[in-house]
């Protein structure tokens, strides 16, 4: 069998079922990446880049990623922990340069907080996440987003204790990418491209929006209308403009066992990949949210906002990571990417001895 002919066509299958049954609301697009160990596997584009010009999508169109951009983060973390820059447990506030408020603190000690709980949610900060905004518009500072940029209603607020429960909350990666920032002397977008990105080969991911990137980046879509382009300035937590294939890639490399594509050490790997908390049946590694299919180990996260819907998953046994980027939204874009994601590793899994190609 041609395993990547075989995943294409299960892929523009899926995309054709799902079409059918939603004319109105399925996303006009969808992109596809397989990776193994960092090396491409398959890629496919199917639909279009937007409804205004009917255009094709290509593998080389870039997508908004929404909250898949926080493994990254946390694999960019951990390797600055490998390098001495960052202790896992040691306290944030000793290093960062930033005091949260009496208020955001709410009677809790924010100086308990570590890297570690940052990375797994267990650090308490509320905001699920941040605004976007106009691609014109210059992104604050991180240390002004975290001390309220955005209003009340996005003011990081301590829920309880640091390290007592678990919250999901983009206020976690705020905090997490301003000490990225301080340890590595190096703006978010920077230290992620220097340290991550360049050394595995990859272009066509990147954090914050970049001059010229409009005529590539695929407008998100609505109830089947394109919406204008925006950007998270909270580029840790959401920040990132991916390919499907380069996303798929690095995943590849920070969920990995095969040293010929490992970008993290194995200790790292295996901390990345231990359950730190759960939260309503969720288990929670550092960046990750995990789970199983029979005796292996599944490495996932979704990303949704605005006009997209993104699911990103990996295998670590084989050090194979599947991305599916859509650019719409609600149940039928869900159903699309969680879909085709899920048969792909599926077959990815049945297949395994075919991950050569």
């Amino acid at each position: 069998m041609n395993l990547p002919a075989h995943l294409e066509s299960l892929a523009q299958e899926t995309f054709r079922r799902i079409s059918r049954e939603h004319p109105q609301t399925s996303p006009p697009g969808v992109q596809v990446g397989v990776a193994v160990a960092g090396r491409p596997f398959m890629t496919c584009a199917l639909g279009v880049f937007d409804t205004l010009t009917a255009r094709a999508l290509t593998p080389h169109s870039v997508f908004k990623c929404a909250s898949v951009s926080k493994p990254i983060c946390a694999g960019l973390a951990m390797k600055l922990v490998e390098r001495g820059l960052i202790e896992l447990d040691r306290p944030v506030l000793e290093v960062l340069p930033w005091r949260p408020s009496a208020a955001q603190s709410a009677g809790f000690d924010a100086r308990a907080i570590t890297p570690r709980m940052l990375l797994c949610h267990t650090a308490g900060w509320s905001v699920r996440g941040f605004p976007m905004i106009p691609v014109a518009e210059p992104a604050p500072a991180i240390i002004d987003i975290l001390s309220g940029r955005f209003g009340p209603a996005f003011l990081p607020t301590l829920q309880f204790a640091p390290g007592t429960r678990v919250l999901y909350a983009g206020g976690n990666y705020a905090m997490l990418q301003g000490l990225i920032e301080h340890a590595s002397g190096m703006p978010y977008a920077a230290a992620l491209d220097q340290t991550l990105l360049r050394p595995a080969g990859l272009f066509d991911l990147w954090a914050g929006w970049r001059a010229g990137q409009e005529s590539r980046t695929v407008r998100g879509h609505s109830d089947g209308l394109p919406l204008e382009h925006t950007y998270y300035p909270a580029l840790g937590s959401s920040g990132l403009f991916a390919t499907a294939i380069d996303l798929a890639c690095i995943w590849s490399r920070i969920a990995c066992v095969d040293p010929r594509g490992a970008m993290l050490s194995p200790r790292s790997v295996r901390d990345m990949t231990t359950v730190h908390g759960e939260h309503d049946g969720v288990a929670f590694g550092l960046g990750f949210v995990l789970a199983s299919w029979d005796d292996l180990t599944i490495c996932k996260h979704h990303g949704w906002c605005s006009g997209f819907f993104n699911i990103t998953e990996s295998v670590l046994e084989l050090s194979a990571a599947v991305s599916v980027l859509s650019n719409g939204e609600g149940e039928p874009a869900r159903q699309l990417t969680e879909t085709m994601s899920s048969m792909i590793v599926g077959e990815l899994i049945a297949h395994r001895g075919g991950l050569s190609g």
